[in-house]
């Protein structure tokens, strides 16, 4: 008797146990739904927040870019101004853009972002202590200088039509006031001491001097004039 007591006690937990599966499924799934919101709520934000930073910086590059662009390949331009004022005006173009970084919340960046952060902020850096210490009086290196660019130009020239080559011809003219402006700065660096090293200016003493010819046709900016389309008229 007593055994089947016991049996028959069992029997009523084990059926009690079963009728109440459905409600501990709830409870378990309600638990798994709190923690998923929880979760949710805490770590949204925090994706958010980083996707917005991300972007801003990403405007921040291209505010960059855009001004790079506009400042050295501007296809309006047939020559860099390298003056005083310019390089002033970027500097402090340099410089709001470093502000801009530095206030920036680095600690919402993604890797990358932090990557990008850091690299334009050397770069800009790098930027404005080479105009703060007027690197432009010094406008040539061991590679060449502001002349060198100009004389390889030549060799890359193609004129197709009319309009090319009256543009080719205005850069010709341009070239005057480029050569006088960079000579003028080198000139400021000399009366300052800002100038180059000697050892990087050996052999290039008369480079200039093979360009200097009494036949226009035998200069090498005559070159993009041989052999004209036959629309351009003569």
């Amino acid at each position: 008797m007593a055994c089947g007591g016991a049996q028959s006690g069992n029997t009523f937990w084990i059926k009690r146990f079963y009728s109440r599966l459905p409600a501990i499924k709830t409870i378990f799934q309600m638990k798994q739904v709190l923690t998923f919101s929880f979760a949710f709520l805490f770590y949204f934000p925090i994706y958010l927040a980083s996707q917005n930073a991300n972007e801003d910086l990403n405007k921040i590059i291209e505010k960059y870019q855009n001004f790079q662009k506009e400042e050295f390949n501007n296809p309006e331009s047939y020559f860099i101004s390298n003056s005083p004022e310019d390089q002033q005006r970027r500097a402090n173009f340099y410089k709001k853009i470093l502000s801009e970084i530095n206030n920036a919340p680095k600690t919402e960046l993604n890797e990358q972002g932090l990557i990008n952060s850091e690299l334009l902020s050397f770069l800009l850096k790098n930027k404005i202590a080479s105009i703060d210490f007027e690197d432009y009086l010094i406008p040539l290196n061991a590679e060449g200088g502001w002349y060198t660019e100009f004389i390889l130009s030549a060799d890359r020239v193609k004129i197709k039509n009319q309009e090319s080559a009256e543009k080719y011809i205005e850069k010709l003219k341009a070239f005057k006031a480029h050569a006088e402006q960079n000579m003028a700065l080198m000139k400021e660096g000399m009366q300052k001491g800002i100038v180059a090293p000697q050892a990087i200016l050996i052999g290039r003493e008369n480079i200039i001097d093979e360009h200097i010819v009494s036949n226009p046709k035998e200069s090498i900016f005559y070159k993009p004039f041989i052999n004209l389309p036959k629309t351009i008229p003569a």
